[in-house]
């Protein structure tokens, strides 16, 4: 029988509640404690689910000593801060996405990792979904064999809609006091007109990029980059010497919209997601074989990413196995990011990427 981990949660929003809790008590982990600033929302998600004890302040779910790890989803500001803390308490992290807001706060938290000896792993599901390990297969396949020429451009495009795939309301508490503004730790040089696109971008559209690691590697330079998601984010990339091109905008009220497309000289390898928190619905693979004249259509296990997402971080902590993504991998997001505000700020000049 494998080890019970015990793991705190640091938040009691809807990630934690949709997805992250489920997830680890179908993994029959314990969760002996909550934490949340929203004291009275903790505690009802804390009756919901059975957990024992609410707190308001993280640091006191970090002082007890039976909580082997913590999965955290709070304010992307609060990231590293929280993340550090409980490395330094000698807790296994599980941090949502991203990393960090700015790329000088997440190599401290690289460090706390190290000092510690304990897992950090950040959340970027898309790489946990069956399709997604189809379609890196594939990729590999395809430049050993040749059969399908080499490649010619990559896309990743996301549109939005609805990645709830729910009616059921949020647990929360009417009785909460307003929560206090946030320093949203941007960048230094960012200027502050930029920040709340600066933060869409590095929530939301660092999955494709951290997808894109995921199958291809990290990309080398931002040839040209226009990131305003709510009128349209346009990225273009070299990527190993891909041409490699980030399409998004906001569509509200309509389906799920969100692909990964590879074009090769002889045919082409579409990954397509299904809504986030659709639960046991993976993604799905088409493959042009052009030589063939086919297409094939790949079915992946039916299995939620998320859900996959946690057994892997559970299993980081019992068999000491690679975080995905790894620690560097997730700053590499973030840098990314960085370099695609740095060029739409630089006028004509590419700008390569400083790992």
């Amino acid at each position: 029988m494998e080890p019970e981990i015990r793991v705190g949660v640091i938040g009691a929003g809807r990630m934690n509640q949709r997805a992250h809790i489920p997830n680890l008590l179908a993994e029959k982990c314990e969760i002996p404690a909550i934490a949340d600033p929203r004291f009275e929302t903790a505690k009802l998600v804390a009756d919901a689910f059975r957990i024992e004890t609410a707190y308001g302040y993280y640091q006191d779910l970090l002082d007890r000593e039976e909580v082997d790890a913590v999965v955290v989803a709070v304010p992307d500001p609060l990231h590293a801060q929280i993340a550090m803390d409980a490395l330094e308490a000698g807790k296994h992290v599980f941090l949502e996405k991203p990393m960090a807001t700015n790329s000088g706060d997440a190599p401290r938290m690289l460090d706390a990792a190290h000092r510690a000896g304990k897992k950090l792993m950040v959340g970027y599901q898309r790489r946990h979904d069956p399709a997604a390990e189809i379609t890196k297969r594939l990729m590999t396949e395809f430049a050993d064999t040749g059969e399908l020429g080499r490649v010619i451009s990559m896309e990743w495009r996301n549109y939005g809609g609805d990645w709830l795939w729910t009616v059921d309301p949020l647990i929360e508490s009417k009785d909460d006091p307003p929560q206090e503004a946030l320093d949203p730790r941007m960048p230094p040089w960012l200027p502050q007109e930029l920040w709340g696109e600066f933060s869409v971008v590095n929530n939301g559209l660092a999955h494709g990029i951290d997808l894109m690691q995921f199958v291809a590697g990290r990309p080398t330079a931002v040839l040209a980059a226009f990131p305003a998601y709510h009128t349209g984010t346009l990225i273009v990339l070299d990527w190993n010497g891909v041409r490699t091109l980030i399409h998004a905008a906001s569509t509200e009220g309509s389906v799920w919209q969100e692909w990964l497309e590879v074009r090769y000289e002889r045919g082409w390898l579409r990954f397509a997601t299904p809504p986030a928190l659709h639960s046991n619905q993976p993604g799905s693979v088409e493959v042009y074989r052009g030589s063939k004249g086919i297409t094939e259509r790949y079915e992946p296990p039916h299995e939620w990413a998320f859900r996959r997402e946690i057994r892997h971080f559970l299993a980081c902590i019992r068999n000491d196995v690679p975080e995905s993504p790894t620690p560097q991998e997730a700053l590499d997001t973030v840098i990314v990011v960085e370099a695609m505000f740095r060029r739409a700020m630089a006028g004509q000049a590419t700008y390569d990427i400083a790992y």
